[in-house]
């Protein structure tokens, strides 16, 4: 395993992190708790030491689990967890149909106590804003609840998630610019590179020493294996049209990366977490893990070789021509 530097933090993470939300969240098949943290403590040895979850995954079940498995790791790992939505508040979950968003800084100080309380831990290394609007970013109280945190060494560093679903770069761009936030966890891949993208440079052209944390190499199994160009969906398995057409269309793609795996050993999971590590300022890339095999797969990739440029520049070409090609015309607008 490699590590790198969170932006000007003191803290380093494996290139290759775990997210906790694939045993919390009902989105992928469960497993035991046993098997779970045999699966956490795997991922240890393996060289992980970044380990991510949110309070909101199962109601504080993935804190839980962290802090079963690895408790007697705690100084040796970096736990990050996210905080903004409300289940405690029943009446307000009924009322929303489903966890509203709550960045209040009273409601932002009691749950990280209760975040510290779950993960059994006294400090949190880096507390997430889970998935904010622009105009959560400019409450000044909540950054002054967050600093003072911060001053009673309850978190070391915070920071923001991005996404998914939304158009986050307007809020990306607000956290740069009027926050200067130290870590920006987003969406980013092969298929899908932007607003990622603006927001690297927008950090570079600011010279801003803000660390990014990548989620969603794969772009939900498509660059992972799990689907091919040959798999055949059915729209009524997919839970809803948009999963449906997002898949589908990005199965047509898969077959213009057939020239990835033929020159080169790594496989494609592999090859996308390589990816998007080729951004200096990406500290780590969180991909989903479910099975013992995945996990080894994954936890290897820092070992393989890097994408030739050339490769990397045909992905750009491909990305902006054919995957979104209204997102370049955009640009050049």
């Amino acid at each position: 395993m490699k590590f790198r530097q969170l932006g000007s933090t003191d803290l380093h993470l494996s290139e290759v992190g775990f997210g906790l939300w694939t045993f919390s969240t009902g989105a992928w098949p469960t497993i035991s708790e046993s098997d779970a943290a045999a699966l956490l403590v795997a991922a240890f040895e393996l060289g992980i030491n970044y380990f991510d979850t949110a309070d909101s995954d199962g109601e504080g079940h993935g804190e839980t689990l962290l802090r079963n498995a690895l408790e007697d790791q705690r100084h040796d790992i970096v736990i990050s967890t996210k905080i903004g939505f409300d289940f405690y508040d029943r009446l307000a979950v009924r009322e929303h149909g489903g966890l509203p968003p709550n960045f209040d800084p009273d409601y932002i100080r009691s749950a990280t106590e209760e975040s510290l309380r779950r993960v059994g831990t006294d400090y949190i290394d880096l507390l997430q804003l889970h998935y904010p609007l622009p105009d959560v970013l400019e409450d000044d109280s909540l950054f002054y609840t967050l600093d003072n945190l911060a001053k009673e060494g309850k978190i070391r560093y915070y920071g923001i998630a991005l996404g998914p679903g939304l158009d986050f770069a307007e809020t990306g761009e607000i956290a740069l610019a009027e926050r200067e936030i130290t870590a920006l966890q987003l969406p980013y891949n092969i298929l899908d590179r932007d607003p990622a993208r603006r927001l690297f440079q927008t950090a570079a052209d600011s010279d801003l020493s803000t660390g990014f944390i990548v989620r969603s190499p794969h772009a939900s199994g498509l660059l992972d294996g799990t689907f091919t160009r040959n798999s055949r969906l059915k729209r009524d398995e997919m839970g809803n049209d948009e999963a449906y057409e997002t898949l589908s269309k990005g199965i047509k793609h898969i077959a213009e990366l057939d020239f990835l795996t033929d020159n080169m050993d790594s496989t494609i999971g592999q090859i996308a977490i390589k990816f998007a590590l080729d951004t200096p300022q990406v500290a780590s890339v969180v991909p989903n893990i479910t099975t013992v095999e995945r996990l080894r797969e994954f936890a290897a990739t820092p070992e393989t070789k890097d994408l030739p440029q050339p490769m990397l520049e045909r992905l750009v070409e491909l990305h902006d021509d054919y995957f979104h090609p209204s997102d370049s015309d955009a640009e050049e607008e």
